[in-house]
């Protein structure tokens, strides 16, 4: 299925924002970005391996490419600048 606006602009909202969490982390070892992994997933394993604060990561916009919904899942295609 093809969503809906309000679905893109939702979905495009928590990229954004995770990103934004992401390079706060990479950046200044901010761990709000632990609001968007699941607790002791594979993601949150990476964040508490990954060596914050040892690199500068920014980004000026996310592009999405494309967007799919399955049921309870979205796959979406990011270009990220």
């Amino acid at each position: 299925m093809i969503p809906d606006d309000a679905t893109r602009e939702t979905l495009s909202k928590l990229i954004y924002d995770f990103n934004d969490a992401w390079t706060l982390f990479a950046n200044d070892k901010d761990m709000g970005v632990l609001d968007y992994v699941t607790d002791n997933g594979e993601a949150y394993d990476i964040i508490h391996r990954f060596p914050a604060g040892t690199m500068t990561l920014s980004f000026e916009k996310n592009e999405i490419q494309d967007m799919k919904v399955l049921e309870d899942r979205a796959n979406v295609y990011v270009h990220e600048s």
